[in-house]
């Protein structure tokens, strides 16, 4: 098991990239106010001891498992990320919860070549989480050659 240190910077930096990746728009419409909910949801986890960008206590060693926990952890957990699972088309119907049983499409294929537009369309969070942690390995992986 590999072994890491990361910022929440790292953490935001992928998931924004991934994110805007994934999104069937140009970028998720909540982008700035889901990276501030995530930010936030961090520093009340209290894992990194300083909230400052570059201060040593901002960087934290982890190794694979709880790396990917932890981002698991983030998208299932901050509502303003999680609804990234949600068509707008559901949203637009009062659905906001993407475990909702009343969802139309929640085990169904979409794609946005299906539909005449994107809203019909979500982001799907098991991929967010393993292309954010996959992102974060790598550059990690990288900064040790």
């Amino acid at each position: 098991m590999e072994n890491f240190i990361i910022s929440k910077n790292d953490i935001l930096s992928s998931l924004a990239y991934c994110a805007i990746r994934q999104s069937p728009y140009n970028y998720p419409e909540n982008l700035l106010n889901a990276l501030q909910d995530v930010s936030d949801y961090l520093d009340n986890m209290g894992i990194f001891k300083s909230t400052a960008k570059h201060d040593y206590d901002s960087y934290l060693h982890v190794n694979e498992k709880y790396l990917l926990n932890l981002i698991t952890q983030i998208i299932k957990n901050v509502l303003s990320v999680s609804i990234w699972n949600v068509s707008k088309v559901e949203q637009n119907n009062g659905i906001s919860d993407p475990n909702d049983t009343n969802r139309t499409n929640k085990h169904a294929f979409v794609s946005r070549y299906s539909y005449p537009t994107p809203d019909y369309d979500f982001i799907d969070l098991d991929a967010l989480i393993r292309n954010t942690f996959n992102m974060i390995e790598s550059i990690e992986k990288k900064n040790k050659n």
